[in-house]
């Protein structure tokens, strides 16, 4: 068991540096906008490639690409932030009709932080929603294809298809939610903590309430803890680099621990601290870690109001189809 974990903590830090290397090169390039688009259509990537394979991975990366396009125009029009990421949200939950939410789960996320970092060419944002949306697809390519030669031997995870009454309620659910998170953003300029807040609802979201709650319960309860971990960390140390190294550990640990199906809440505990100290270098890890501290309850408090409120038509279509939860 250590040594199977050792092997895919270290195929996880091979697979991060690929995934950053773009992103790295874009932002010293003076395009940090693109670099982080190009990091989180990476990680899409990955996730799409193992789930549908290097041709299924096409569609998503397209998508992701044009979508993060959208979103970079929206930051001073709330209005068009709600239909582009009530769209990207949609799509998550309708996908799922032929199984295929885990491929398409990064889209919105992607879409949520163009949205909140937008383009910085003051004199041609359109030129730069371009350029943003090109290194999203462009980097999802290119760490698809390095993940798809190191897994290709590897069986595929089993498509699970939704009902179509139950994906269309997924996707109302996320809409209603997204695109509600999307507005605010654009319209308070919420940043880096609507990024946050974006990302926590796609995540905890999901097509079985009885999923849905225990997952958004352990992703407020990790956070919180990774919370005073990131702060225990910054207040020790005074090094960029020491915040960069402690920053890649942990992230390198939360990977292993999802690779190897730990428990939900100890991944979004070393997660927290990871990202926090790895974003927050260069501004304040201290603002980062309460950014992304508020923005993680708010949109868990969010989200199980509204699994709560539709519960009984989930309960009714598990019923129906005489399915064992709902």
């Amino acid at each position: 068991m250590a040594h199977k974990t050792v092997k895919l903590t270290a195929f996880a830090i091979a697979l991060i540096v690929v995934v950053l290397l773009p992103g790295a090169l874009l932002s010293a390039a003076g395009l940090p906008y693109a670099g982080s688009a190009a990091s989180l259509g990476g990680i899409t990537g990955v996730c799409a490639v193992i789930v549908v394979g290097l041709r299924g991975t096409v569609p998503v990366a397209l998508c992701a690409g044009v979508l993060v396009m959208l979103a970079m125009t929206a930051y001073h029009r709330p209005w068009w932030a709600f239909i582009v990421l009530a769209t990207a949200a949609a799509l998550l939950g309708l996908v799922d009709i032929k199984g295929l939410s885990a491929a398409y789960a990064f889209v919105p996320i992607c879409a949520g932080f163009a949205l909140a970092m937008p383009p910085v060419l003051a004199h041609n944002t359109v030129f730069g929603a371009v350029i943003g949306g090109l290194a999203t697809t462009a980097s999802a390519l290119l760490a698809a294809g390095f993940s798809w030669i190191l897994l290709r031997k590897l069986p595929r995870p089993k498509l699970v298809p939704l009902s179509r009454q139950r994906s269309y309620l997924y996707a109302l659910n996320l809409a209603f939610l997204i695109g509600i998170a999307a507005f605010i953003v654009a319209k308070l300029h919420l940043d880096n903590a609507g990024a946050w807040l974006i990302l926590t609802l796609a995540i905890v979201v999901q097509p079985y309430v009885q999923d849905g709650i225990p997952k958004t319960l352990s992703r407020v309860g990790g956070t919180v803890i990774g919370f005073f971990i990131a702060i225990g960390i910054a207040t020790s140390v005074s090094q960029p680099a020491l915040y960069y190294a402690f920053g890649v550990a942990c992230v390198s640990v939360a990977l292993g621990l999802k690779l190897t199906h730990q428990s939900y809440w100890t991944y979004a505990m070393f997660l927290t601290p990871g990202v926090v100290l790895l974003v927050g270098t260069s501004s304040s890890v201290t603002s980062t870690a309460q950014a992304r501290l508020w923005a993680t309850i708010a949109a868990g408090a969010a989200a199980l109001a509204v699994m709560l409120i539709t519960a009984p038509w989930y309960r009714r279509d598990a019923q129906r189809l005489n399915l064992p939860r709902y």
